[in-house]
C-alpha cells in the first residue's frame, strides 16, 4: 500500500492525473505499471469490440485515441511536469497539457 492511512489517500487523491492515486504496488508491478496495465486492457476491450461489431473501424479509432493514446499522454506529460523542481512551472504545464486535451476533445 502506498497510503498507509485515510490522511494520505486523501492528499494523494489531490495529485492531478487518475494513475498517481493508484494506491497499490506489487514487486512486479509498479504504479505506472499498473497505470499502463490498464490502458492496455481498455485498449484491448475495443479491439473486441471493435472485431465483435460492437464498433465501427472509425468507432474504434476514435476510442483510441480517446482513451488510450490520450491516457499514455497524460500520464507521460504529468510524469515529467512533476518533476519540474518550480511549482509554478509544475502548475503551468499540468494546466497546458488540460488545454491541450480539451482542444483534442479527449
Amino acid at each position: 500500500m502506498i497510503s498507509k492511512n485515510l490522511e494520505d489517500y486523501v492528499r494523494a487523491m489531490t495529485l492531478p492525473s487518475w494513475h498517481q492515486w493508484i494506491s497499490y504496488e506489487t514487486k512486479r508491478l509498479d504504479r505506472d505499471a499498473l497505470a499502463s496495465l490498464i490502458i492496455d486492457c481498455i485498449e484491448h476491450s475495443i479491439d473486441i469490440w471493435e472485431k465483435q461489431g460492437v464498433f465501427s473501424r472509425s468507432q474504434a479509432a476514435r476510442e483510441r485515441r480517446h482513451y488510450a493514446d490520450a491516457g499514455r499522454l497524460v500520464i507521460d506529460e504529468v510524469n515529467h511536469a512533476m518533476l519540474l523542481s518550480n511549482d509554478d512551472e509544475r502548475k503551468a504545464a499540468i494546466e497546458s497539457l488540460g488545454k491541450n486535451l480539451e482542444k483534442l476533445g479527449a
